[in-house]
C-alpha cells in the first residue's frame, strides 16, 4: 500500500510549537509521490513516417520475351541453374533463396512459356527476401533440359545527398557510407542503416534508388533526402492527478538536437500543478551516440517538490516531500527495422526521497538500483500510410537494489526518519514486464477507418517487501483509470486493460483530423508482502469510455469517463468516485 505517516512520529511533533497534528484516527494516508507522478511522460502526437527505401524502377526486368511467352513449342525441363552475370556463382544468401525454384521439374515436357513462370517465381523469391534484383533469361539452348537464368543484384555505385545534416554531418556520412558496402543490396539492410541514421535526434532520412547511367549490370544511384530539425517543444495539460497533489497540472518539455555533433539530444522539462504549490518537477538530461551502430549512453536528473493538501489535517500542519532521481543508462538496438525492433538497455537508478512534517524528518528512502531491460515491438509493415493491422509490443526489466552509495538498509532509522515501509528492502530483486498489442479490422482494404481491439498486460514480481518508490502503484498514470495515482499499491501485481475503439486510428496528413471512440475495462490485482499491511490482497476494477482526437502530428486530445468499481483502500467506506479525465498534448515545435 502507499505508506501512511507513522502515528508515533507525528504525535512527537506535538512538542514543536509551529506544528499542528491531525487528531488520532484521522492520520492521513500520505507518502512520497509515485514514480509516475514524478516522471511524467505525456502521450506523444503521431510521429513522422518511418524511413523508406524506394527501389521501384531502379532495376526493371521487363516483360517476358514475346517469342517465349506465346510460343507453341514444348520442351523437357529437368531443373534450373542460376548464375550471376558472366556465369559467376551467386552469393550464398541469394542461392539459398532460389533453391526451391524449379524443384518440381522432373524432365517431362512443358510449354516453353513455363520459362517465364520460372523467371517470375525467382523474381518473387528475391522480392520476399527484399533483395533489389532482376532475373533475366539469356539466349541458350535447352538440349540438356536445364534452364539457365541470370540474376543481377543491385549495388549502390554512387550516393547523392540532398539536405543539410548540420553538425551531424560526419556521423551521418559514416552511416550512409555503409549503404555502398551492401552488395547484394537488400532493402531490410538498407532500412536498418537509414533507421540508425534517423535515430540521430533531429534527423530524418529517406532513400530512393535510380538506374545508373553507366549501364553496368546491377549499378544503381542512391539519392538520400535529409531533413533536419533543430529542436522540439511540447506542452501537456492533464487532470489525472490526485486530490492531495492536485487534479490539474501542466508540463512543458524542450529539446535541442545536435549541439555537439555526437548524435546528441539535450532536454529540459518543467512540470507544475495548477496552483503552483502542491507539486513542481524539474527534469534535465543529455544522451549521445557512440560509433555508428546505434549504441547510446545518457543521464537524466529529476528533482520534485511536493506539498500535498490534506483535508483532515489540523490547522498549520505542513507536510512536504523532496525527491531526487538520477538515471544513467546505455542502450543498443539488437534488431532495427521498420516493423521489428528490439532494444536492450542497462543502467543505474539513484533515488532519494524525504518526507518532513514541518522541520521534523519522518521518512527517508535511498535506493540504488541496477537494471537490465529489453523492449520490443513488432507490427505489420506500413501500408499506404495506414495504421498497422496488428501490433505487438513488450518489455521485460530486471532490477536489483545494491547496498552502496548510501542506500537505505531494511529498518534503518536516521534520526527521526524511518523508511516509508519499515520492512521494505531496498536491495530486493524485482521483475517487471508487460505486453501490449492492437488488432484492427479495416472498413475496407485501403480505408483509414477501423475497429481496433487493444490490450495491455503489466505485472511486477519481487521476493521481498519493497520501499514505497518501487511498489506497483495503481491509478490513472499506470493501470486502473479512475483511481487517483498511487491510490493503493503492491509489492507484487498483475494488471490488464482492454479497449474497443471505432474510428480513424491516425491522421492521413498534416492537417487531417482523426477521431476514435473507445470503451475500456481495467483490472488490477496487488499483493503486499509485509506482515502488518491491511492491503494484503486487493483487486480493483474500473470501466469507462471516451473519445480521442488527433490533428496531424501536432495535437492529441483524450477525454475519458472512468468509473472505479471498488474502494481505493480496503479501509475506505465508499468506492472512489467516477471522474472525467482530460489530457491535451500539443507539439508546438516543429509545427508541421
Amino acid at each position: 500500500m502507499r505508506a501512511g505517516l507513522t502515528l508515533g512520529l507525528l504525535c512527537s511533533a506535538g512538542g514543536l510549537g509551529a506544528q499542528a497534528v491531525p487528531p488520532v484516527g484521522q492520520v492521513p494516508n500520505v507518502s512520497p509521490p509515485t514514480a509516475g507522478e514524478i516522471l511524467r511522460t505525456p502521450p506523444a502526437p503521431p510521429t513522422a513516417p518511418t524511413v523508406s527505401v524506394r527501389s521501384r524502377g531502379a532495376m526493371v526486368a521487363g516483360p517476358c520475351p514475346e517469342g517465349i511467352a506465346n510460343s507453341p513449342l514444348r520442351m523437357a525441363l529437368k531443373g534450373v541453374d542460376f548464375t550471376a552475370p558472366g556465369g559467376a556463382p551467386l552469393p550464398p544468401q541469394i542461392a539459398a533463396l532460389l533453391a526451391g525454384v524449379g524443384a518440381g521439374l522432373d524432365g517431362s515436357e512443358r510449354p516453353l512459356a513455363d520459362v517465364c513462370t520460372l523467371r517470375d517465381a525467382a523474381t518473387a523469391a528475391l522480392a520476399r527476401g527484399r533483395y533489389v534484383a532482376v532475373v533475366q533469361v539469356p539466349e541458350q539452348t535447352l538440349g540438356d533440359g536445364r534452364l539457365k537464368l541470370t540474376v543481377v543484384t543491385a549495388r549502390i555505385a554512387e550516393l547523392r545527398v540532398r539536405g543539410d545534416p548540420g553538425r551531424s554531418q560526419g556521423r551521418l556520412e559514416a552511416l550512409l557510407g555503409r549503404l555502398k558496402a551492401l552488395d547484394p543490396l537488400n532493402e531490410a539492410d538498407a532500412e536498418r542503416v537509414l533507421l540508425l541514421a534517423s535515430d540521430i535526434p533531429g534527423i530524418s532520412v529517406n532513400l530512393e534508388l535510380r538506374p545508373s547511367p553507366t549501364g553496368r549490370p546491377g549499378e544503381v544511384i542512391g539519392e538520400v533526402a535529409i531533413e533536419r530539425t533543430a529542436g522540439s517543444l511540447l506542452f501537456n495539460a492533464v487532470n489525472t492527478g490526485s486530490q492531495q497533489i492536485g487534479r490539474w497540472s501542466g508540463l512543458v518539455r524542450g529539446e535541442l538536437f545536435g549541439l555537439t555533433g555526437m548524435a546528441d539530444r539535450s532536454f529540459v522539462a518543467l512540470f507544475s500543478t495548477a496552483d503552483f504549490k502542491e507539486q513542481q518537477v524539474v527534469q534535465g538530461g543529455h544522451e549521445f551516440g557512440i560509433g555508428s551502430k546505434g549504441f547510446r549512453v545518457g543521464a537524466t536528473a529529476t528533482y520534485a517538490w511536493t506539498s500535498p493538501s490534506i483535508d483532515n489535517a489540523g490547522a498549520g500542519f505542513d507536510l512536504a516531500s523532496r525527491s531526487l532521481l538520477m538515471q544513467f543508462q546505455a542502450s543498443y538496438p539488437v534488431l532495427r527495422s521498420t516493423n521489428r525492433n528490439i532494444r536492450m538497455a542497462a543502467g543505474l537508478d539513484y533515488t532519494d526521497q524525504r518526507v518532513r512534517a514541518g522541520i521534523l524528518p519522518i521518512n527517508l528512502d535511498k535506493l540504488r538500483t541496477l537494471f537490465l531491460r529489453a523492449d520490443g515491438e513488432f507490427q505489420e509493415r506500413p501500408v499506404l500510410g495506414l495504421a498497422p493491422a496488428w501490433r505487438v509490443g513488450g518489455t521485460l526489466e530486471l532490477r536489483k537494489g545494491i547496498a552502496a552509495l548510501g542506500a537505505t538498509r531494511p529498518g534503518q532509522i536516521s534520526g527521526t526518519a524511518v523508511p516509508t515501509r519499515f520492512e521494505g528492502d531496498g536491495q530486493a530483486f524485482v521483475v517487471r514486464g508487460g505486453v501490449n498489442g492492437e488488432a484492427r479490422l479495416r472498413f475496407g482494404p485501403a480505408s483509414p477507418y477501423a475497429v481496433t481491439f487493444a490490450g495491455d498486460v503489466r505485472g511486477q514480481w519481487t521476493n521481498k517487501p519493497l520501499l514505497a518508490f518501487d511498489e506497483f502503484a495503481v491509478g490513472n498514470l499506470t493501470m486502473g483509470r479512475g483511481y487517483d495515482p498511487g491510490a493503493t499499491s503492491g509489492d507484487r501485481a498483475i494488471g490488464a486493460s482492454g479497449e474497443l475503439r471505432v474510428g480513424k486510428p491516425q491522421p492521413q496528413g498534416r492537417n487531417d483530423l482523426a477521431l476514435e471512440a473507445l470503451g475500456f475495462f481495467d483490472w488490477v490485482k496487488i499483493r503486499n508482502l509485509d506482515s502488518t499491511n491491511f492491503e494484503r490482497d486487493r483487486t480493483l476494477k474500473s470501466v469507462g469510455g471516451g473519445v480521442r482526437a488527433t490533428w496531424g502530428a501536432r495535437t492529441r486530445l483524450d477525454v475519458t469517463y472512468a468509473r472505479p468499481l471498488d474502494k481505493a483502500l480496503e479501509i475506505d467506506n465508499d468506492r472512489a468516485p467516477a471522474r472525467v479525465l482530460v489530457s491535451l498534448t500539443v507539439r508546438a515545435l516543429p509545427w508541421r
